[in-house]
């Protein structure tokens, strides 16, 4: 398990992830062949679009146990994408029950990172099966907090609700807190983070997410299983799949531009 810098799990893991979702406009449609193509283009509304240059990918997730399982997943996933030249950070909110592939098996995305017992080989199975629904190896590094490290911090009181529910509780009380502190509270919180990002990038990713415009999050698009009725897509279970078209719109908004070649 590496660590990096504290900071990145405030300034990245809490605060980048955890904004009102918001919608990218009208979806169009596009020519989703290009997707997998092994040059980063892709043509879209006769447009040829190239893969920015200066980008910064992180995919983040939240680990907690499911009692139902008797394994920990994913229950909070979401794809920070930092763009240098426009000096903005998308986040992009991935659900749990989203079908996505992975050890040759279609399963929610939540449970990808139950497949094994290391937490660095669940994490990379947790980034090929993004990059899958994606459609393109677009993410650079992962980072992981197990959230039952919350109970290390000093002054955290767990709340009712989910995974995403504690964070927000967690970064509320270490906002209070001085950089000092901080620091001192590294130390107990650093066995719950799992990540393959240096502590310079990490370092690097924090200062950015202090500095740059940080826009609303914006969900993968997804549809319901064929065959589902309204009532069954409701119910707290029912499975997604990508919604390609819109989520090419996606994807060209935030990791694309117009080629100039």
């Amino acid at each position: 398990m590496r660590k990096c810098p504290f900071r990145l799990l405030l300034a990245a893991l809490l605060c980048a992830s955890l904004m009102v979702s918001a919608a990218l406009g009208e979806v169009v449609r596009g020519d989703l062949s290009e997707r997998f193509d092994d040059i980063p283009k892709v043509e879209y509304e006769g447009t040829t679009y190239a893969l920015r240059n200066r980008l910064t990918t992180v995919l983040l997730m939240g680990i907690a146990a499911d009692e139902a399982l008797g394994k920990d997943v994913s229950d909070f996933t979401a794809l920070i994408v930092i763009d240098d030249n426009e000096k903005k950070i998308t986040p992009v909110r991935l659900a749990g029950n989203l079908l996505a592939e992975a050890d040759g098996v279609e399963l929610p995305l939540r449970e990808v990172y139950a497949l094994g017992e290391d937490g660095e080989e669940n994490c990379l199975r947790m980034v090929d099966a993004v990059n899958g629904l994606l459609g393109e190896e677009l993410i650079d590094d992962y980072f992981a907090f197990e959230v039952e490290g919350a109970l290390a911090v000093d002054g955290f009181v767990p709340v009712e609700g989910d995974t995403e529910a504690q964070l927000r509780a967690l970064k509320a009380v270490l906002e209070t807190r001085s950089l000092d502190d901080l620091n001192k509270q590294y130390a107990l919180l650093s066995d719950y983070i799992i990540t393959d990002m240096k502590s310079g990038a990490a370092m690097k990713v924090a200062d950015k997410a202090e500095r740059y415009e940080m826009l609303h999050s914006v969900p993968l698009p997804t549809l319901a299983e064929e065959g589902q009725d309204e009532q069954a897509q409701a119910a707290e279970g029912a499975y997604l799949r990508v919604d390609e078209e819109a989520a090419l719109a996606l994807v060209i908004e935030a990791f694309y531009e117009e080629s100039k070649w």
